[in-house]
């Protein structure tokens, strides 16, 4: 009988765990549940936003004085939105919403609070959506979800309309996340494409977007569990070269618009190594906040080179040993350094090497990272969840306090936004004096309230905590004209110009506070000056043609209201600024006619009204 050769088998290697992701899920009435407790938890922690005004920061530029935008959707508008670096950035997509808004319901602010509030919570929905999609685990991405709709880091980002482009950059990131875990399941083109046009979308709403290929690839490690070679994470990294391209693209034409704006500070305005001191402060303090989220402010003042020496390297200490315990996790929990590398990677356009204003830190800039955070509370949880039913149900009901705490503290931010007087206070109260929310104080008290007086002193506070300030002194300027104090507010108009020549306003108003002291050849030599920088000033235009009418220059104060009327030929003060002037000429025919163009254009004009009645009046005389 033949001997048969023994076969020695051969170690089995591990079978690898089947990827979560490997097929598409089909959502159940859990599911469709736990979507709609997500709005419905969203919209009753935000839903007193619907009676707020918009606030005075930066709504002003976005909306309430946005010409472009006040006019609703128009063709226009669509090209102004592409072409313009207004408000130093080039958010396209941004703008159109806006327009949309307005197109609908008008200057509402509560229907702009409301639309924000939408896209957020469709946000968190779709993020639900994709992390079920990818780990499998409903309730550990329940939580994530709930976490990222209800934070108090991410109030500011819903309540102030101008971060109108934060809401529409996160939807459109979870959007390509989830194309991202569908393409997994369903190999081929169509969800690819999904993604990219997700991420494209995403960067015509706000530029922070740009590092989702990043963070792609960090689902990549986990939850999708597709990179654990070097050959693997090479295919995953060459599959993201598109959205590389659009990233770099988008990185290039973000810093011209800010650069261009004078948004970008320079290296002497906050040397690098402050910067270097202030950036692992700023991670640490997001972290803190994310966990105890109290002293929250719409504006934290950059510390500059205040900063003690010891709070950088704790810092740096303390993140770098965050990152080491992070890897040495990766094998048996991976959401923590995936999530780990989330928060910090996401963080970087924002961390301040690079500075775009002079804040120290922003509640905003958390809106994307945190989620990454957010995922480690959850499935660490999830994880602790299974070695027992009493454990279990400790972090369930755990689970349930911290999104309950969540929701009471984002409540309590909310009410901080209520106008922009209570915004500015409760930024003075938590983070000590600063000149932002002096300026804002100064500006709105004047602007909305007329409490001059008041004004004065957040202003000159203002000027005292930065002198080379010029908007501060030109707020100045404003509130001490309001306050009668003429020329007090020559005075400060003056310093303003000197520090920057090219604040058209400052020229204008300057003018104005000239023209009150009868002083019109100087005033006339300052909207000349205003007209020089902004040749599109409608108001300087009128005023000089009607201080020029006021000193016998008739045919050149003509020529100044004809010069308004050719951008806009209803404005009804050049018509009667037209009216008056043909009155001293003595030509009552064209007078009433102008007159009469003005009350066809707005039949309440008391200035039309009482032109015609000195019109017929004289004519009465005559007789």
């Amino acid at each position: 009988m033949a001997r048969r050769n023994r076969v020695t088998p051969k170690p089995s290697r591990a079978v690898r765990a089947p990827d979560p992701a490997a097929r598409p899920r089909r959502w159940d009435g859990v599911d469709a549940a736990v979507a709609l407790g997500l709005v419905v938890a969203t919209c009753a922690v935000f839903w007193p936003l619907r009676n707020h005004p918009f606030v005075n920061y930066d709504d002003g530029d976005y909306v309430t004085r946005n010409a472009h935008v006040l006019a609703g959707w128009t063709w226009e508008g669509v090209r102004w939105a592409f072409t313009t670096f207004h408000a130093a950035n080039w958010h396209p997509l941004t703008w159109l919403s806006l327009m949309l808004d307005v197109q609908l319901f008008g200057v509402d602010p509560g229907a702009h609070h409301a639309i924000s509030l939408a896209i957020h919570a469709a946000g968190a929905v779709v993020l639900f959506a994709a992390l079920r999609q990818m780990t499998a685990s409903r309730w550990a991405s329940a939580l994530v979800a709930a976490l990222f709709a209800i934070h108090p880091l991410h109030v500011e980002s819903v309540a102030w309309i101008a971060e109108r482009k934060d809401v529409l950059c996160g939807l459109f990131w979870m959007l390509a996340m989830l194309g991202h875990s569908l393409s997994v399941a369903r190999p081929g083109r169509g969800w690819r494409s999904f993604t990219l046009a997700a991420f494209a979308l995403g960067l015509l709403a706000k530029p922070m977007i740009v590092t989702l290929p990043f963070a792609l690839l960090l689902l990549d490690f986990w939850p999708l569990r597709r990179i654990d070679s070097a050959t693997t994470a090479k295919r995953c990294l060459v599959e993201k070269v598109p959205l590389l391209l659009l990233a770099a693209a988008a990185c290039v034409v973000t810093f011209l618009a800010q650069r261009s704006h004078g948004a970008v500070v320079t290296a002497e305005g906050i040397p690098v190594a402050q910067r270097l001191a202030n950036a692992p402060v700023a991670a640490v303090q997001y972290l803190l906040a994310t966990f105890w989220p109290s002293g929250l402010a719409v504006y934290y003042p950059h510390p500059r080179g205040t900063l003690p020496a010891w709070q950088p390297l704790a810092a740096t200490l303390a993140l770098a040993s965050l990152t080491v315990v992070a890897f040495r996790a990766r094998r048996s929990a991976p959401y923590v350094l995936a999530g780990w590398l989330w928060y910090l990677g996401t963080l970087v356009p924002v961390i301040g090497l690079v500075q775009v204003g002079d804040q120290a830190r922003a509640d905003r800039y958390t809106y994307l990272p945190l989620v990454g955070i957010f995922a480690i509370v959850a499935f660490g949880a999830r994880d602790l969840a299974r070695r027992g039913s009493l454990l279990r149900s400790g972090l369930a009901a755990a689970a349930c306090a911290a999104v309950l705490a969540s929701a009471v503290a984002a409540r309590a931010q909310v009410r901080c936004w209520s106008d922009t007087v209570t915004l500015f206070t409760h930024a003075l109260g938590v983070t000590g004096e600063n000149k932002v929310a002096r300026k804002a104080l100064g500006v709105t008290l004047a602007d909305e309230f007329h409490r001059y007086d008041e004004a004065v002193v957040h202003c000159r506070r203002a000027v005292e905590l930065d002198p080379e300030d010029a908007d501060a002194r030109f707020n100045l300027g404003n509130a001490l004209l309001g306050s009668g104090k003429t020329d007090e507010a020559i005075t400060a108009y003056r310093a303003a110009i000197a520090r920057s020549p090219g604040l058209v306003n400052s020229h204008y108003n300057l003018g104005n506070a000239l023209a009150s002291q009868r002083k019109f050849e100087e005033a006339i030599a300052e909207w000349a000056e205003a007209l020089r920088l902004d040749p599109e000033h409608p108001e300087a235009a009128k005023n000089t043609g009607t201080a020029l009418s006021l000193l016998g220059k008739h045919a050149e104060a003509l020529a100044q209201f004809d010069r308004v009327l050719e951008r806009n030929p209803r404005d009804v003060e050049a018509w009667c600024g037209i009216g008056s002037t043909r009155t001293r000429m003595g030509d009552p025919v064209q007078a009433k006619e102008a007159f009469e163009r003005a009350l066809a254009i707005d039949p309440a004009s008391a200035r039309a009204r009482e032109g015609l009645a000195a019109i017929s009046s004289t004519k009465a005389g005559d007789h």
